[in-house]
């Protein structure tokens, strides 16, 4: 019987929980969290949730391999495309400057690059 090596992670504001578990070979992923008694120790995790293997998102039954690292993920607070608008519309209000149309490549020129050289492709 093959040991697999497994880690299992958690953050949060403040909070590092870095487990390494033993697993017998077949091991899942719902095995690595409970062999780590993560629920345990971190109460505000509820029984449902979101976990990857080195940033994959996955299931509670992927299979795991040796070396793997299981990583908890917390749920959004909000919805990014929300945070964005509020974000813009916070900007708007106070009349603070906004990054240039096209990014840093814009305030750089990158634009201007990009025309030449696709003006020397026409000729």
């Amino acid at each position: 019987m093959t040991i697999l090596t497994v880690t299992v992670a958690y953050c949060a504001p403040g909070v590092e929980d870095l487990s390494t578990v033993l697993l017998p070979r077949g091991s899942v992923v719902r095995h690595a969290i409970a062999a780590a008694k993560l629920l345990t120790r971190r109460p505000e995790l509820k029984e449902a949730i979101d976990a990857g293997i080195w940033g994959q998102r996955c299931s509670l039954d992927q299979p795991l391999k040796d070396g793997d690292r299981v990583e908890i993920y917390r749920p959004l607070l909000i919805d990014p495309k929300v945070g964005r608008r509020i974000r813009g519309e916070r900007r708007a209000a106070t009349g603070s400057p906004r990054a240039p149309a096209g990014g840093a490549r814009a305030a750089t020129g990158g634009d201007r690059v990009r025309a030449d050289s696709r003006r020397k492709r026409q000729r």
